[in-house]
């Protein structure tokens, strides 16, 4: 299974458990990426204790979807960070 496939799973998982009705992925874009590297670099200046704990980068996904909101079906967007 790629990557792809799986931050699609883990998105489409985030969105059902956020509501109970059905919900359909119709999009997930990265559309910023922090790495570990940046986040350490940026931390040595503010807090050194802090950069040697970072474990992990993170990305940015927008997302689209298909929902239900007041017995209408719309399509709605939001963000999700991943490390």
């Amino acid at each position: 299974m790629s990557l792809i496939h799986i931050t699609t799973a883990l998105i489409t998982t985030i969105l059902l458990r956020a509501d109970s009705s059905t919900v359909t992925l119709i999009s997930a874009e990265k559309s910023y990426e922090v790495t570990l590297a940046e986040m350490r670099n940026v931390a040595r200046y503010t807090d050194r204790r802090l950069s040697s704990s970072l474990r992990f980068g993170v990305k940015t996904y927008n997302l689209v979807y298909k929902t239900t909101y007041k017995g209408k079906e719309i399509e709605a967007s939001g963000v999700v960070h991943v490390p």
